[in-house]
């Protein structure tokens, strides 16, 4: 399942760029962070591909998200794994400050590299 929805994505991206090959408005965002807690450091990089739609101010989103968890336990013992998800969707640029996004995606299921879950998620962030 995995393979299928990233194949389908290269396809898309491919599509999009073949389509939008003059068009200025596709842009590829780079996405990277890293968060420290107590006991544990997550680095995250995400590459979103963002196709602009005929209706002003949407577009088609896709995104691969890799999350790379390094803890410690407080007995010295270090534990690391990579949770990756992907994703497809659509964004609203309201304003400035301010858009929304509908996004599909295909994550691992509790670190388990072998189940997938799906989920629909609404975003509005500022």
């Amino acid at each position: 399942m995995k393979s299928l929805i990233s194949g389908t994505l290269i396809l898309l991206a491919l599509y999009a760029q073949a389509c939008c090959a003059q068009d200025t408005s596709t842009r590829l965002i780079m996405l990277n962070s890293q968060q420290q807690y107590l006991t544990e450091q997550v680095t995250t990089i995400q590459p979103t591909l963002l196709i602009a739609l005929q209706q002003p101010n949407y577009s088609l989103m896709l995104y691969s998200q890799t999350n790379h968890h390094q803890s410690q336990s407080l007995k010295g013992l270090q534990h690391s794994y990579v949770n990756e998800s992907t994703g497809l969707g659509i964004h609203h640029q309201v304003n400035n400050w301010m858009h929304t996004q509908v996004v599909i995606k295909t994550q691992q299921y509790q670190h388990r590299s072998s189940q997938l879950e799906s989920m629909l998620s609404v975003a509005v962030q500022f």
